[in-house]
């Protein structure tokens, strides 16, 4: 497990590594419409892997995408309080996205 640093700038950028799996870009927007950030995967080679993920807590937000998470793993958005997550600033403060590496999700898929 492992915590993913994400930021509320805006349009957040970041290179996050994801051990064996490789390093993957990460981008974070802020939803209005939805009321929630949003999350863009892209590998290493530029190419956009999933885009416009619901970052929700309690759930892992890469679940309807098996394929993903047999090489990349879970992802899931924990908050210090309920509903946190809504709120616009809370990306990094209240609210952290966790990181589990396929090898430790073994018997839960």
């Amino acid at each position: 497990m492992k915590i993913i640093r994400l930021t509320n700038d805006g349009c957040g950028k970041m290179d996050v590594d994801m051990g064996e799996a490789g390093f993957y870009t990460f981008v974070t927007r802020y939803n209005y419409t939805a009321g929630c950030w949003t999350l863009d995967i892209i590998d290493s080679a530029g190419a956009m892997l999933l885009a416009g993920l619901m970052l929700v807590p309690e759930v892992n937000i890469l679940h309807a995408h098996p394929n993903i998470v047999e090489i990349i793993g879970a992802l899931y958005l924990v908050e210090n309080k309920i509903g946190q997550y809504l709120l616009p600033d809370s990306l990094g403060v209240t609210t952290y996205l966790i990181w589990y590496a396929p090898e430790e999700l073994i018997g839960t898929l």
